[in-house]
């Protein structure tokens, strides 16, 4: 019957303990740059792409605090180490040397714009 009660004590603490972790909120830091309309200070939640990394955390139960900066600037803070990580950067060996990447989460296309009686005649990005 002892043992019992230990057990159950025990359960009741770890249950306890399990609460009070749960119920801290959780904050992450992330920098970010001005790239209207995904990312802006100046826009409602921050521009779509913060909203949409926002939500994502929020699902965890992570609440994202933002740091707008220019980016270069916002590149370093993050790969000191001053804030947790930052977001809209697209993978390349420079940056996977300091940095995890998520899955893509959005996806621009790029396109030309071009009068109709120019001639615009290309094959590769490197011919142009």
């Amino acid at each position: 019957m002892k043992g019992l009660m230990n057990l159950l004590f025990g359960l009741v603490i770890f249950l306890n303990l399990l609460i009070v972790s749960n119920a801290e909120e959780k904050n992450i830091r992330l920098t970010i740059g001005e790239w209207p309309p995904l990312y802006s200070e100046k826009l409602k939640h921050y521009g779509v792409m913060s909203h949409i990394t926002e939500e994502a955390f929020a699902l965890e139960g992570v609440k994202v605090q933002w740091g707008f900066f220019p980016w270069a600037r916002a590149f370093d803070l993050a790969k000191k180490g001053d804030w947790h990580g930052t977001s809209g950067w697209s993978p390349t060996d420079e940056r996977s040397e300091f940095f995890y990447f998520s899955d893509r989460v959005y996806e621009e296309p790029v396109v030309f714009f071009y009068l109709k009686e120019s001639k615009f005649d290309w094959t590769s990005i490197e011919s142009l």
